[in-house]
């Protein structure tokens, strides 16, 4: 999992992740060269936004909601795939 921060400073990304004792990679996209790198429009997304990526870099899941069940289920299948 990499926190990706949109309209933060990279503190500010790391202190939300040292809030809820995260240790995971961390990276701020202010100018959306990730999202556009997976073809996700900028303009109609919302944040937070969360999306699973395969070994391949292919998008598994994308959801703007936080359905930790859809996302758990989504990350299972990306490690599970051949």
């Amino acid at each position: 999992m990499i926190l990706v921060g949109v309209h933060e400073t990279l503190s500010s990304s790391y202190a939300f992740l040292d809030l809820f004792a995260l240790k995971r990679p961390c990276i701020v996209d202010n100018d959306k060269s990730v999202y556009e790198s997976y073809g996700i429009s900028v303009g109609d997304t919302k944040v937070p936004l969360n999306v699973v990526v395969d070994r391949d870099g292919i998008i598994q899941y994308y959801n703007q909601e936080s359905n930790i069940t859809e996302i758990q289920i989504a990350i299972q299948r990306a490690l599970d795939a051949p």
